[in-house]
């Protein structure tokens, strides 16, 4: 959820199945001054172009204030990655989503539910882990500020920036759990999580 001051912002989600799906790709407005909901993108294909967040719940999406967009990060989808890294930018004033960080890419198969390989996903390291739940502010100076969530490895307890000027992640805090062993720069790896 999101608001720009004056409307409220809210993208995807899921609906009684929770894990299972279906999961939602559908981004709404909702006007405080008239308690109307409007349909700002439509689920399916964009007829703008392929750049569409997929389906999911739990992901950060934050109004920034500089460029009138809104900032989608994260979340759990439907693909076999589940947890992503992935960023989205959502412009209002041409209704369109873009692409901004494709994040880690999957890999190799789980080997069981939840029996993740060292090698699962190829790691983005520009990135902060894929996670959902995890809580962001925007400021004013157009910085995304995430901290924590829920990894594939737990709970995790870091921030990370995400500047919409140049579009890119600047850890300011390192986590000391719920991180991939990979992206801990672990010596030795044999499953994603250390």
């Amino acid at each position: 959820m999101a608001t720009d001051g004056s409307m409220v912002y809210v993208y995807g989600g899921g609906d009684e199945g929770a894990f299972l799906g279906p999961f939602l790709d559908d981004l709404w407005a909702w006007d405080p001054q008239t308690s109307t909901w409007t349909q700002m993108e439509h689920s399916g294909p964009n007829p703008n172009g392929p750049a569409v967040p997929l389906d999911r719940f739990w992901a950060n999406l934050e109004y920034d204030p500089m460029f009138n967009n809104l900032i989608l990060f994260g979340g759990h989808d439907n693909t076999s990655l589940g947890n992503t890294n992935q960023v989205y930018r959502y412009s209002l004033d041409e209704g369109r989503w873009y692409r901004e960080h494709e994040g880690d890419t999957f890999a190799n198969p789980p080997a069981g539910f939840c029996d993740f390989p060292d090698d699962f996903v190829d790691v983005d390291p520009e990135s902060p882990e894929r996670r959902n739940a995890g809580a962001s502010v925007m400021t004013q100076d157009g910085q995304m500020l995430v901290f924590g969530g829920k990894t594939d490895c737990g709970l995790i307890n870091d921030v990370w920036a995400y500047d919409v000027t140049t579009a890119s992640w600047a850890e300011l805090s390192p986590a000391t759990s719920g991180q991939a062993c990979l992206r801990a720069n672990q010596a030795g790896c044999t499953t994603l999580c250390y």
